[in-house]
């Protein structure tokens, strides 16, 4: 399969500090890559390079051999949606109303007939159809974080059972303030989207996390790459061992099919 998004010579410095410095990178269309590292690696650095709002990066990434500066920003909209680590409410917006913000790049398109229907499915999607109505700022954290990944959906979605093979999902930390039933939600949905075509990168503090969800794992230390390759080839190396500097104890449960991490378990 195709590269969906590619950055070549990447350079991100502020205030005479580097950033990021990667050669090469590529996302493969359809897959679910995860971003994973200590703090303070780059992590949330290249995942806003990848969303095109970085006027310093554009000309270096690309999407579908153009660069992101080629699109413009109604298409780059319709395309790419990102869910932040911390996203604020300045307004007390019903959680209807958040949501339905999602389609603001639809408003002048074919599909806005769907904006309803696609913001229904959205917040039903994130159990928050009972909480339509409420004020946003009422909300819990988990709750909040719920609506803004409910107004991320109503954005990727152009129409019910949408071709998503052409746009991506950029993910901060994902599971900040979600409880396990929801995390669990979370990942079962974005897994149904990849079925659609969709390209999912996310950034994930657990690598266990990333080693059973994701197809493929992206690491990143010190600003540079420091490795990537399959989940499975990860989990099955010491390379988690040496990018968070400690033993990390990665075994395999063949009941369930999944790994998991026991650092204190490691020198035994």
């Amino acid at each position: 399969m195709s590269n969906l998004l590619t950055c070549q010579n990447l350079s991100i410095v502020h205030q005479q500090k580097k950033l990021l410095e990667i050669q090469e990178i590529a996302f493969e269309q359809g897959k679910f890559t995860a971003i994973i590292g200590p703090n303070g690696a780059g992590k949330t650095t290249l995942l806003k390079a990848l969303s095109g709002n970085n006027a310093q990066t554009n000309s270096a990434v690309f999407y579908q051999h153009q660069r992101l500066t080629d699109l413009n920003g109604y298409a780059l909209a319709q395309k790419r949606a990102m869910l932040s680590q911390q996203s604020q409410i300045a307004f007390p917006l019903k959680v209807e109303e958040l949501v339905q913000l999602g389609r603001e790049p639809y408003r002048q398109s074919e599909f806005a007939k769907f904006n309803e229907k696609i913001t229904a499915w959205a917040m039903e999607t994130m159990s928050l159809t009972a909480l339509k109505e409420r004020s946003s700022i009422q909300l819990s954290g988990g709750e909040q974080h719920r609506a803004h990944i409910a107004r991320v959906l109503a954005q990727l979605v152009p129409e019910p059972n949408a071709d998503l093979s052409g746009s991506w999902l950029l993910l901060d930390e994902p599971t900040n303030h979600l409880d396990i039933h929801h995390q669990y939600q979370l990942f079962s949905l974005l897994q149904k989207l990849k079925q659609q075509g969709l390209t999912i990168i996310a950034i994930l503090h657990d690598p266990a996390l990333a080693i059973n969800q994701a197809d493929h794992i992206l690491m990143l230390k010190n600003g540079e790459k420091f490795a990537e390759m399959s989940a499975k080839a990860i989990a099955e190396s010491c390379l988690l061992d040496e990018l968070y500097e400690m033993k990390m104890g990665c075994r395999y449960c063949p009941h369930s099919g999944q790994y998991y991490l026991c650092p204190a378990l490691a020198e035994s």
